[in-house]
Protein backbone atom coordinates (compact mmCIF):
# COMPACT_ATOMS: atom_id res chain seq x y z
CA UNK A 1 0.00 0.00 0.00
CA UNK A 2 2.96 2.31 -0.63
CA UNK A 3 1.98 6.30 -1.44
CA UNK A 4 -1.73 5.48 -1.18
CA UNK A 5 -4.26 7.85 0.87
CA UNK A 6 -6.09 5.81 3.30
CA UNK A 7 -6.46 8.24 6.38
CA UNK A 8 -4.98 11.30 7.84
CA UNK A 9 -5.28 12.68 11.38
CA UNK A 10 -5.69 16.11 11.06
CA UNK A 11 -3.73 18.86 13.52
CA UNK A 12 -7.03 19.52 15.87
CA UNK A 13 -6.42 16.01 17.24
CA UNK A 14 -10.61 15.23 16.33
CA UNK A 15 -10.84 15.23 12.74
CA UNK A 16 -9.88 12.67 10.44
CA UNK A 17 -9.49 12.96 6.33
CA UNK A 18 -10.44 9.72 5.41
CA UNK A 19 -10.91 8.02 1.16
CA UNK A 20 -13.95 7.67 0.37
CA UNK A 21 -16.25 7.25 -3.35
CA UNK A 22 -17.57 10.86 -4.10
CA UNK A 23 -21.34 9.35 -3.89
CA UNK A 24 -20.60 8.14 -0.72
CA UNK A 25 -19.07 11.06 0.54
CA UNK A 26 -22.33 13.39 -0.50
CA UNK A 27 -24.55 10.67 1.39
CA UNK A 28 -22.16 11.44 4.76
CA UNK A 29 -22.40 14.90 4.12
CA UNK A 30 -26.15 14.74 3.70
CA UNK A 31 -26.54 12.37 6.71
CA UNK A 32 -24.85 13.76 9.46
CA UNK A 33 -23.61 16.80 9.51
CA UNK A 34 -22.13 17.37 12.54
CA UNK A 35 -19.73 13.85 12.32
CA UNK A 36 -18.85 14.95 7.89
CA UNK A 37 -17.55 17.79 6.34
CA UNK A 38 -15.23 19.08 3.81
CA UNK A 39 -12.66 22.21 3.24
CA UNK A 40 -12.28 23.48 0.14
CA UNK A 41 -8.53 21.30 0.11
CA UNK A 42 -10.53 18.11 0.62
CA UNK A 43 -13.50 19.17 -2.16
CA UNK A 44 -11.92 17.63 -5.22
CA UNK A 45 -10.31 14.89 -3.74
CA UNK A 46 -12.64 11.37 -3.13
CA UNK A 47 -12.17 12.23 0.56
CA UNK A 48 -13.96 13.72 3.34
CA UNK A 49 -13.42 14.86 7.14
CA UNK A 50 -14.68 13.03 9.83
CA UNK A 51 -14.99 14.89 13.41
CA UNK A 52 -14.16 11.58 16.07
CA UNK A 53 -16.25 13.26 18.73
CA UNK A 54 -19.05 13.51 16.74
CA UNK A 55 -18.83 9.92 14.65
CA UNK A 56 -20.67 6.37 16.12
CA UNK A 57 -17.40 4.24 16.40
CA UNK A 58 -18.20 1.66 14.34
CA UNK A 59 -19.33 4.03 11.63
CA UNK A 60 -15.89 5.29 11.50
CA UNK A 61 -14.29 1.73 11.88
CA UNK A 62 -16.56 0.83 8.80
CA UNK A 63 -15.16 3.61 6.78
CA UNK A 64 -11.70 2.65 7.48
CA UNK A 65 -12.20 -0.90 6.73
CA UNK A 66 -13.66 0.33 2.92
CA UNK A 67 -10.68 2.70 2.48
CA UNK A 68 -8.14 -0.16 3.64
CA UNK A 69 -10.15 -2.79 1.15
CA UNK A 70 -10.01 -0.09 -1.80
CA UNK A 71 -6.06 0.76 -0.97
CA UNK A 72 -5.13 -3.12 -0.35
CA UNK A 73 -3.71 -5.02 -2.82
CA UNK A 74 -5.96 -7.68 -3.90
CA UNK A 75 -3.86 -10.68 -2.48
CA UNK A 76 -3.91 -8.87 0.69
CA UNK A 77 -7.87 -8.09 0.86
CA UNK A 78 -8.29 -11.39 -0.17
CA UNK A 79 -6.00 -12.88 2.66
CA UNK A 80 -7.67 -10.73 5.09
CA UNK A 81 -11.39 -12.16 3.19
CA UNK A 82 -10.44 -15.38 3.93
CA UNK A 83 -9.64 -14.89 7.81
CA UNK A 84 -13.04 -12.37 8.46
CA UNK A 85 -15.52 -14.37 5.96
CA UNK A 86 -16.22 -10.89 4.68
CA UNK A 87 -15.79 -10.54 0.69
CA UNK A 88 -13.51 -7.61 -0.30
CA UNK A 89 -15.78 -4.88 -1.36
CA UNK A 90 -16.89 -4.82 -4.94
CA UNK A 91 -15.67 -9.10 -5.22
CA UNK A 92 -18.65 -11.49 -4.75
CA UNK A 93 -18.37 -13.92 -2.28
CA UNK A 94 -16.81 -17.10 -3.77
CA UNK A 95 -19.10 -19.98 -4.95
CA UNK A 96 -19.75 -22.54 -2.48
CA UNK A 97 -19.26 -19.66 0.47
CA UNK A 98 -22.58 -19.29 2.70
CA UNK A 99 -24.47 -16.27 1.83
CA UNK A 100 -25.67 -13.62 4.32
CA UNK A 101 -28.89 -15.93 5.06
CA UNK A 102 -26.78 -18.87 5.78
CA UNK A 103 -27.17 -20.65 2.58
CA UNK A 104 -24.61 -22.20 0.72
CA UNK A 105 -24.00 -20.47 -2.73
CA UNK A 106 -24.33 -23.07 -5.33
CA UNK A 107 -20.19 -24.53 -6.27
CA UNK A 108 -19.17 -23.87 -9.94
CA UNK A 109 -20.41 -27.36 -12.33
CA UNK A 110 -16.95 -28.75 -13.30
CA UNK A 111 -19.28 -31.12 -15.55
CA UNK A 112 -20.48 -30.03 -19.39
CA UNK A 113 -24.04 -31.07 -20.43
Amino acid sequence: MRKKFLARLKEDGDSVAIKVDFADRDVLLEAEPKAFYLTDHYRPYPAVLMRLSQVAPAMAMELLEQAWRRAAPKRLALARESLSGKPARGQPAPRGSRTSRGRRRPAASTTSR
